[in-house]
């Protein structure tokens, strides 16, 4: 019989399948044998986070796959066990503490995700009904939201601040006892998570998000050499959303000397973003041919098609924790041109040994010298391929997790 794997995350959309909530439990169900589930809410493909879990889960088959359509190209094989949404307690979801309760003896690990209060308790009541069970904690940590957090308890008000005192000098350690593994994805969050918390070494690993390279490279049949790239800069994401700072990258581009390439944003547009793009080419009508907004390509080939095009990808969001699409930009030798604010950096770059960093007032400088330097691009798209099939592979990554769990 084969061990279980099951991963709790409450909110569970269609994108996040191809993320690593879905990717772990897959691989370990692929690659290791697992019996994995995944365990959330249901969410549609239109209305997403935005409006919302569904109160009683679908049961029909083609309604699940037709809001969950990664499921058969993504992770195929993975079980997806969706709960009622039957509303909040003080500090946790009814549902995933009941399915906890019935299921936690059946539960040979459990994943969570973030370090929180809610996934502190529901460790507690996996270990009260299953004392032998496995608890993986993956942090998916975002240094500047711990740092701007005091406490992942409640602080508010003198009682507030004595409990919050109370529940880091007694829950914490018991927490960190329970625990079998904590990993964190860049070598800044390890640190920054095992020295703020007193985490025991033994408990922590730095493991960065990967990506499924068999699969992408047999869609776009390998990678393409340096000399057969296009002169491209890629942008993927959520275009428009405050978080992602497009506007600081458009608003460069126009400064640039760079009339041999273009500047290609793919992702689902914001619909209040529509307006600036207007306004934007109105502005530059120059540049329609060489800025290009594709919208959110579904098609996977497709999609790691233009990756495997282009030879720099760029992310100027505000902050992120360990982003995929940089991952995935990595595996195809682009060279990686990100905001400071992204505090993986270091991990995702080889220390700025495959890429670059700026900030908000010196972007365009570095995308010029970029630009313009052939030598230092193809040299570093050589150290971007050998980085990141190394570091950056789930095959490896799920078993160095399972290595440690099982120790």
């Amino acid at each position: 019989m084969s061990r279980s794997f099951v991963t709790i995350v409450p909110h569970i959309e269609n994108l996040e399948l191809k993320k690593d909530t879905g990717q772990i439990p897959y691989q370990f169900f692929k690659i290791l044998g697992y019996n994995s589930t995944l365990v959330s809410y249901f969410h549609s493909l239109e209305g997403g986070r935005k409006a919302g879990p569904w109160k009683k889960p679908p049961t029909e088959t083609n309604v699940i796959e037709a809001n969950y359509p990664y499921l058969k190209t993504e992770v195929p094989g993975l079980k997806l066990h969706f709960l009622p949404n039957e509303g909040r307690g003080k500090f946790f979801e009814r549902s995933i503490y009941a399915y906890i309760r019935q299921h936690a003896k059946e539960i040979e690990i459990l994943n969570l995700f973030h370090f929180s209060s809610e996934n502190i308790f529901y460790a507690i009541v996996y270990k009260f009904f299953h004392p032998h069970g496995k608890i993986y904690l993956k942090l998916d940590i975002d240094i500047d939201f711990h740092k701007n957090q005091a406490s992942i308890f409640n602080s508010a008000g003198i009682l507030g601040k004595v409990k919050s005192w109370g529940y880091q000098q007694m829950l914490l350690p018991l927490f960190f006892r329970m625990v079998k593994l904590i990993s964190a994805e860049s070598i800044d969050g390890y640190h920054y998570f095992k020295d703020r918390y007193r985490v025991p070494e033994k408990k922590m690993a730095m493991i960065p998000n990967g990506a499924d390279l068999d699969r992408l490279f047999a869609l776009t049949k390998g990678v393409k050499s340096f000399v057969e790239k296009e002169n491209i800069l890629l942008s993927v994401g959520r275009i428009g959303d405050a978080q992602k700072n497009n506007e600081l990258l458009l608003e460069a581009i126009p400064k640039l000397s760079a009339p041999n390439w273009k500047f290609y944003f793919v992702g689902p547009i914001e619909p209040e973003f529509k307006g600036y793009i207007n306004k934007y080419f109105e502005n530059y009508p120059h540049l329609k041919d060489q800025v290009i907004f594709t919208g959110n390509i579904s098609d996977p080939a497709q999609l790691y098609g233009i990756y495997n095009r282009s030879k720099l990808f760029c992310l100027s969001s505000l902050w992120e924790g360990f982003p995929l699409a940089a991952v995935e930009a990595a595996c195809y030798g682009n060279v990686l041109v990100l905001h400071n604010k992204i505090k993986a950096f270091g991990t995702l770059t080889d220390h700025g040994k495959n890429g670059l960093s700026f900030n908000q007032d010196n972007i365009t400088e570095v995308l010029a010298a970029i630009l313009s330097d052939d030598e230092l691009q193809q040299k570093m798209h050589q150290n971007a391929l050998i980085y990141s099939h190394e570091q950056f592979s789930w095959h490896n990554s799920v078993k160095k997790i399972d290595t440690i769990l099982n120790f």
